[in-house]
């Protein structure tokens, strides 16, 4: 997200909002039109500003000059960047529980709950680490090949990349393109790990070493990952 992505969005928006004499070259009016519109609402609204990741993406500028001013509605901010925490109130997203994760997959695969296949989708969203984004794609490969559950870890363990970038033709999660922003790729489990790689600061040599940390933890359990790991690099670097 930046501000040339929210301004395009506002833009649309104008659109639907049917702006009079609409113009989409008129970004600053467009803008400026929505906001206002929203502000006169008198009914509860939403708006959503999604992967608020990069906040140096901004520069002098702050996300809360795109706020409508207004006491009847709410903004919802999502981002994986701590600092964005000082804009509001905040609530921590965890993993998936249990339950959750085995609602996503049954919902996503159309698959009929039952004691048998309760089983079965307990040991994917097991193996998948209760991580919503590759459970939603698991349900979406196995709907789309009309796969048992009790199929669908063969399948994985014989061809994980290309399960975990099954993404069907309506698929919801999209983000900007960094280098282009006028393009939006489709996020899947491997192109949010290449985001996260994105996001991570210091020189080149210093991204290195991190990106080469991730990688090498990528390999364990999350919860036995010991602070010894990481003892090397911090020594080396005092």
């Amino acid at each position: 997200m930046s501000p040339t992505t929210i301004e395009q969005g506002l833009t649309a928006l104008a659109r639907e909002l049917l702006k009079p004499s609409f113009d989409v070259a008129d970004v600053e009016g467009n803008v400026r039109y929505v906001l206002t519109t929203i502000s006169t609402w008198r009914e509860p609204w939403l708006l959503v500003f999604d992967n608020f990741d990069d906040l140096h993406s901004f520069g002098n500028k702050n996300i809360k000059e795109y706020f409508p001013r207004s006491n009847y509605g709410s903004v919802l901010i999502t981002s994986r960047d701590g600092a964005a925490k000082g804009l509001s109130r905040s609530i921590d997203v965890s993993t998936m529980s249990n339950e959750e994760a085995l609602e996503l997959l049954f919902r996503r695969s159309d698959t009929i709950r039952s004691d048998t296949t309760l089983q079965e989708a307990q040991k994917i969203v097991r193996r998948l680490g209760f991580h919503a984004l590759a459970i939603d794609q698991a349900g979406a490969y196995i709907l789309a090949r009309t796969l048992d559950l009790d199929l669908f870890l063969e399948h994985y363990d014989k061809r994980r990349e290309e399960v975990l970038n099954e993404t069907p033709g309506l698929w919801e999660y999209k983000r900007k393109l960094k280098a282009c922003q006028e393009i939006e790729t489709k996020l899947t489990v491997f192109t949010t790990w290449e985001l996260s790689f994105d996001l991570i600061a210091g020189d080149e040599k210093v991204r290195g070493d991190k990106g080469h940390i991730l990688s090498l933890t990528a390999f364990f359990d999350g919860n036995e990952i010991s602070d010894t790991l990481f003892e090397p690099y911090s020594s080396r670097n005092s």
